[in-house]
């Protein structure tokens, strides 16, 4: 045995070769498999916040097109209203001079007929008059 003092370990020829066969293992296992793994963890820890990033967005996106949405179906029931509203107008306007002209001509024969029946009642007043005179 060797006595490495500087260590205070003592360890044997063949004791050291096994520590640096192991210490070589390790290191090539480390670098062959455990550091890639992190490697590759750390770029998944970067996907994820990416991700999280994404779906913050989209959230968001996703409530201004709600909001738009609101929007555009109070617009379009608006316009609706009003389109139904003037369209109701025309239509009460068209059938009130309709009703107007109806009723026009009914008053007009109503007129015709009451100058028919002050006419006859004036004939048959000059006819009485001219009979008794």
């Amino acid at each position: 045995m060797e006595n490495n003092k500087s260590k205070g370990i003592l360890v044997s020829d063949t004791q050291l070769v096994d520590i640096l066969d192991k210490y070589e293992f390790l290191m090539l296992h480390l670098n062959t498999q455990i550091t890639p793994t992190i490697n590759k963890m750390i770029q998944l820890q970067k996907e994820v916040q990416n991700l999280d990033v994404i779906l913050n967005k989209t959230k968001e996106i996703e409530n201004a097109l709600n909001q738009i949405n609101l929007k555009i179906e109070n617009s379009t029931n608006q316009i609706l209203s009003e389109k139904i509203d003037e369209a109701v107008k025309i239509n009460i306007d068209e059938k009130s001079k309709i009703l107007d002209e109806i009723i026009q001509k009914q008053n007009q024969k109503i007129y015709k007929k009451e100058l028919l029946v002050i006419a006859t009642s004036f004939l048959f007043l000059g006819i009485l008059i001219g009979c008794f005179l």
